[in-house]
C-alpha cells in the first residue's frame, strides 16, 4: 500500500509541472518633436556700391513642420537707401537665389527683382527644410538715369527684415 502512495504522489507532482503559468506586462513608448522653424542672416555685404544685383546677405531657413511655410520679408525705409543727412533715397529691389547647390530641393517662384513687404510660400510636405537650405539675398540698384544722377555724399541705409512662419 506504501508502494502505490508514493506513487501515485509522484505522479501527482510530475501532472503538475505540465502546466505552466504566464504573465505579460506593456510599455508604450514613443517621442514629442517640437515644431521649430528658423531664419537667420549673415551679412555678405553691408557696403553696397551703385550696381546691379549684389550679394547682401546669405540667409539659412530650417523648418521641421510639414506643410507650407511662409516667408516674409519687409524693410524699415521701404526699399529705400536713405541718405537721413542729406535727406535723400535710392530705390531699390531684391531677388531671393538658392544659395546651396547640395541642399534640400524645393521651389520658389517670383523671386527676382521684388519690392517688399513681400511674401513666400515653400512647400514643406515633403520635408524640404527639414535640413538647412540657403538662399542668397540680392540687393538690385538701377546705376543708369534719374535714380543715381546727382546723388549726394554720405551713407544710405534700410534694414531688411525676415520672418519664417509655419501654417
Amino acid at each position: 500500500m506504501k508502494k502505490m502512495l508514493i506513487a501515485g504522489v509522484v505522479l501527482a507532482s510530475a501532472s503538475s509541472v505540465a502546466f505552466a503559468v504566464t504573465d505579460s506586462a506593456s510599455v508604450p513608448v514613443g517621442a514629442t518633436i517640437s515644431p521649430q522653424c528658423s531664419v537667420s542672416a549673415v551679412s555678405t555685404n553691408s557696403n553696397v556700391t551703385i550696381a546691379y544685383d549684389q550679394n547682401v546677405a546669405q540667409l539659412t531657413l530650417e523648418c521641421n513642420v510639414a506643410g507650407d511655410i511662409t516667408l516674409d520679408l519687409t524693410t524699415a525705409n521701404g526699399d529705400s537707401l536713405v541718405n537721413t543727412a542729406a535727406g535723400v533715397a535710392v530705390d531699390y529691389s531684391l531677388d531671393l537665389i538658392r544659395g546651396d547647390e547640395f541642399g534640400p530641393l524645393f521651389e520658389f517662384t517670383a523671386l527676382n527683382n521684388f519690392q517688399t513687404p513681400a511674401s513666400f510660400t515653400i512647400d514643406n510636405s515633403g520635408g524640404a527644410l527639414i535640413q538647412p537650405a540657403q538662399l542668397d539675398l540680392r540687393l538690385n540698384i538701377d546705376g543708369s538715369g534719374e535714380n543715381i544722377g546727382g546723388m549726394f555724399a554720405g551713407t544710405y541705409e534700410d534694414t531688411i527684415t525676415m520672418v519664417i512662419t509655419a501654417s
